[in-house]
């Protein structure tokens, strides 16, 4: 009887043996890039204020009675996000699949001098959401070098035209073609910054927040020293100034609402918004997004829905710098649009200004406004607009979470 004791026994110590060797092999296995980041996690509320966003207005403080709200199967809103498993798992593969295909740190400095002056900062978004008024504000500042290109635009879309292999980020050839890129379209304001040591440029492109499956891995790799400002207007207003914007040449032959539930409809075929999907696992789901057969034609141009995902973007911005050991720096700015106009606009631009490193500046003119005419556009329906509501409610608040605003669409 003692002896089939201890043989049963011996079993069950072998079997629990077993299974917390797979275990613990599958922690170092998820967890063995975080020996790479140079900003531990935890540290973010301390440090950085949760980055520590300048984010203005309404926007600036976290209400104390806000609702918990679902953010993914791995998180809370209680929880800062950044310190959550799901954001880590996404940080780590950022740092092992991309950082670590860089140049360390320490030698993916600037080749020359003057190209950390260029881009200085760039302006990564959202379309229609008011960077051309925060480009018109910064247009002001004596060491800014002015918006070049078509119609005073500096969009230059390099990072979101990139075709080659992303695995195979090589930063000096990177670099090489930037360069490249920004003579063919602003040769005059290379040439003022490389011979002027006080003038900056800035590289203003809004589909960078929007292409964020590419993106940020290739910026973070190319010019890691430069910052970045993220402009947000309502997801819902935005959506409909881009469609307006694209009617006369790209989304003519449908209707808003039709473009609405195409959008809708494509990114719940992709897994897109799958409940209790994980941040790793909704990046591979925007990944395949982007890469849809959707994706490659017209459509591209009527994705309304889909590029108002701020959070989602965000998150993988973030992410990014932390993968890419660069959390510490600040590097991302994010603006309420509002906050570009009114009394606020001057607050506003001296932050940004702060944030980038440059002199104090007042500014001396009226605000850029750009305002759409809609008269001859389709409406926009109520219908649309409360579906629309009922479908960024969820990533809206995770938005407020992650930049401790209050709720302000």
């Amino acid at each position: 009887m003692t002896a089939v004791r201890t043989c049963f026994f011996l079993v069950i110590t072998i079997v629990a043996a077993f299974y917390a060797g797979e275990w613990v092999g599958e922690q170092k296995l998820q967890l063995t890039a975080s020996q790479k980041s140079v900003t531990p996690l935890y540290l973010y509320d301390k440090t950085l204020q949760h980055f520590n966003f300048p984010a203005f207005g309404k926007a600036t403080q976290k209400s104390d009675d806000t609702d918990e709200i679902e953010m993914d199967s791995m998180s809370k809103s209680s929880i800062n996000i950044f310190e959550s498993p799901s954001f880590r798992k996404l940080a780590n593969f950022f740092s092992i699949k991309y950082a670590s295909q860089c140049p360390s740190k320490k030698d993916n400095k600037p080749p020359h001098e003057w190209m950390s002056r260029f881009p200085k900062f760039s302006i990564i978004g959202a379309q229609k959401a008011g960077t051309k008024a925060l480009r018109f504000l910064l247009d002001d500042h004596p060491q800014v070098a002015k918006s070049c290109g078509a119609h005073g635009m500096v969009e230059l879309h390099y990072f979101d035209r990139l075709k080659h292999d992303p695995l195979v980020l090589d930063s000096k050839k990177l670099q090489e073609d930037y360069v490249e890129n920004i003579k063919s379209k602003c040769g005059s304001s290379l040439e003022i910054v490389k011979n002027n040591n006080r003038t900056v440029f800035f590289d203003d492109s809004p589909k960078y927040l929007f292409d964020t499956h590419l993106v940020p891995q290739n910026y973070l790799c190319t010019v890691p020293w430069s910052k970045t400002i993220a402009v947000l207007r309502n997801p819902i207003d935005r959506a409909y100034s881009q469609y307006v914007f694209q009617y006369d040449n790209h989304c003519t032959e449908k209707s808003f609402d039709e473009w609405v539930e195409i959008d809708i409809a494509n990114m719940k075929r992709v897994g897109l918004l799958k409940e209790g999907i994980d941040f790793y696992e909704e990046y591979e789901a925007y990944s395949r997004y982007f890469e849809s057969e959707e994706m490659t034609g017209e459509y591209r141009f009527c994705s309304f829905v889909g590029r108002g995902l701020y959070a989602i973007q965000l998150t993988h911005w973030f992410a990014a710098l932390e993968g890419f050991g660069l959390g510490q720096n600040n590097h991302l700015m994010v603006i309420h649009s509002n906050d570009l106009s009114g009394d606020l606009r001057q607050e506003t631009f001296s932050k940004s200004l702060d944030f980038i490193g440059l002199d104090p500046h007042t500014l001396d003119h009226e605000t850029f406004a750009h305002k759409s005419d809609y008269s001859d556009k389709p409406p926009f329906l109520d219908s649309t607009r409360n579906r629309l509501e009922i479908f960024f409610e969820p990533y809206n608040k995770r938005l407020y979470n992650m930049l401790g605003w209050n709720p302000v669409w």
